[in-house]
């Protein structure tokens, strides 16, 4: 055994010679390379920095990847599908207090808007002299034609000078003599047209005697390419809230939906589905053509008590 001394000195030697086997290029030993075995640095090799291994590391150790939990623990998809379902329904609550068709009309509004190509037909036809023609229902037709021959209704006279002033009133005289004529009302949930709950109606704000103009049933007309893209920006439903003016063969759609007044709320008195009831309709449509343009007003069939609702039969393809 050496002596201490010699020891000591033996010892420092031999780290000194793996120190200079180090610095010739020679591989270190790996007891003093440490645990991890890492590659000793030398001129030709990259930093530790700008290895892969090294990247890879701190990429997984600064942003872990992400887990699909739902894939992992499906009960937490199912109690995501009954969270979804739930604020589903508290939504349509939510709808059937708070009816979104109210944005859809306001009594301010002109009774006629013009699409492009309505505008121009409708300034090519006004040019033409005419006569003013009357368009009313069958049945109301038969009736004054029985029992009142000589009722206003059928005098051309009597229309122009209501058309007339519907188009002289501006917004606010619009509005007021609207609303002196109708309201609207939230039909609720015991109403037995169980398609209508949480939807307007309409109900007569005075007494509306038979056979007497109510209001003009105000939108826009839409011609050719017009209804496609009246159709685009609001959608297929804007066909539930039109009128078939049609003339000269050629088509016209008056369309309430997003332009009309408080008309466009007055519901159907049947679906004509033998489940649903069967309500009396107590006005009507009636389109007049003035100055070679289609008008529609909305005119009562029979006596309307104060509070009474507002209905119309729309017809069976209406419901098709």
């Amino acid at each position: 055994m050496l002596p201490l001394p010699q020891f000591i000195n033996a010892r420092h030697s031999s780290i000194d010679r793996c120190t200079s086997v180090e610095a010739s290029g020679r591989k270190k030993p790996a007891a003093y390379e440490g645990q991890q075995r890492i590659p000793a640095a030398n001129k030709n090799s990259p930093l530790l920095e700008q290895t892969d291994l090294f990247q890879r590391k701190k990429t997984v150790s600064e942003e872990p990847p992400l887990l699909n939990v739902l894939s992992i623990q499906p009960f937490l998809q199912n109690r995501l599908i009954k969270k979804q379902a739930i604020n589903r329904r508290k939504r349509n609550n939510k709808a059937l207090k708070q009816p979104s068709i109210i944005s859809y009309w306001d009594n301010r509004s002109p009774i006629a808007v013009f699409e492009n190509n309505a505008r121009v037909l409708q300034q090519s036809l006004a040019k033409y002299p005419s006569t003013t023609s009357v368009h009313l229902p069958e049945n109301l037709k038969t009736y004054l034609s029985q029992h009142d021959k000589k009722h206003a209704f059928l005098s051309s006279d009597f229309w122009e000078s209501h058309i007339e002033y519907w188009l002289s009133l501006n917004s606010e005289k619009r509005k007021n003599t609207l609303d002196q004529r109708m309201m609207s009302f939230l039909i609720p949930a015991s109403d037995p047209r169980k398609k209508l709950h949480g939807q307007f109606g309409v109900i007569a704000a005075r007494d509306i005697p038979p056979l007497s103009i109510i209001a003009p049933y105000g939108g826009m007309y839409c011609v050719g390419n017009d209804l496609h893209s009246e159709r685009n920006r609001h959608g297929a439903n804007i066909g539930r809230y039109s009128v078939d003016c049609s003339m000269h063969g050629m088509q016209i759609n008056l369309f309430g939906y997003a332009h009309g007044n408080i008309t466009i709320c007055i519901n159907a008195n049947t679906t004509y589905v033998e489940s649903d009831p069967y309500y009396k309709d107590n006005c009507c449509f009636v389109i007049v053509v003035y100055r070679n343009w289609p008008y529609v007003l909305i005119t009562s069939t029979a006596p309307i008590k104060q509070g009474s609702e507002l209905l119309i039969d729309y017809g069976r393809h209406y419901w098709k």
